[in-house]
């Protein structure tokens, strides 16, 4: 009866192995090596700041525009505990992309838009971004290697990240070098470091690091070591 017990318990461990199930992943973005810029685009009637957003340093290439906070990371879900990142924003063209006439914001370094989360508050949520940009959050743990994972496409929002400054801020403008009183001012600009973090659902664990077998193989293993177990229990009978 033991040995019927062990072998209902070795079954229920391979199942479990090689399910598959979401899990919710947090971790926590080091300071940018890029800086974040926003330019003052004006109040917007109801004491709501709003910038121009540019996360990172931005390059062209094919006509199209991509901009790149990176960093370090840290974390406590296995697969995500520490490495690097990069916080890959892209959009269509090399500047602002509308739809014609009606727009609300004509001009601008970029296409992405903040307003303040509340008024007078220098925390910005997004107002703008066109259906052609994409963010993504690329991670490349030291042990597990690399993983992409999305944060917005063209229907939206599918997994979450804040940032927030946290170095020596230079500003222009003439205002106080606060983001908020730069939003209030169209063209002003506000420069600073960022760091923050990031909330997102992933499908299962990651895969094992090298050397570790994957669950399939380890199900092909336990197969072996109970067919084994089965003749010595035949030969001992």
């Amino acid at each position: 009866m033991r040995i019927k017990h062990g072998l209902l318990a070795m079954v229920g461990i391979l199942a479990i192995a090689g399910t598959t199930r979401a899990e919710s992943v947090t971790i926590n973005l080091g300071t940018t090596s890029q800086n974040l810029v926003e330019t003052g685009i004006g109040d917007n009637g109801f004491g709501q700041a709003q910038w121009y957003i540019q996360q990172g340093t931005c390059s062209v290439a094919g006509g199209d525009t991509t901009c790149v906070f990176s960093g370090t990371y840290t974390g406590t879900t296995t697969g995500y505990t520490s490495g690097t990142y990069s916080l890959v924003s892209t959009y269509v063209g090399t500047g602002p992309t509308y739809t014609g006439a009606g727009d609300p914001f004509p001009n601008g370094p970029t296409p992405l838009i903040g307003i303040s989360e509340t008024p007078g508050s220098s925390y910005f949520n997004f107002e703008y971004l066109p259906t052609t940009a994409t963010i993504n959050l690329d991670l490349d743990d030291t042990i597990y290697g690399s993983s992409v994972i999305p944060i917005y496409n063209s229907t939206g929002f599918v997994n979450g990240y804040n940032i927030a400054d946290v170095g020596t801020p230079v500003c222009t403008g003439g205002t106080a070098c606060d983001p908020f009183d730069v939003g209030e001012k169209s063209g002003a600009t506000f420069t600073d470091t960022v760091d923050g973090q990031a909330t997102f659902t992933v499908a299962g664990p990651p895969p094992p690091p090298p050397g570790v077998p994957e669950p399939s193989s380890l199900a092909l293993l336990g197969a072996g070591l109970l067919g084994m177990l089965g003749l010595s229990l035949r030969r001992l009978f």
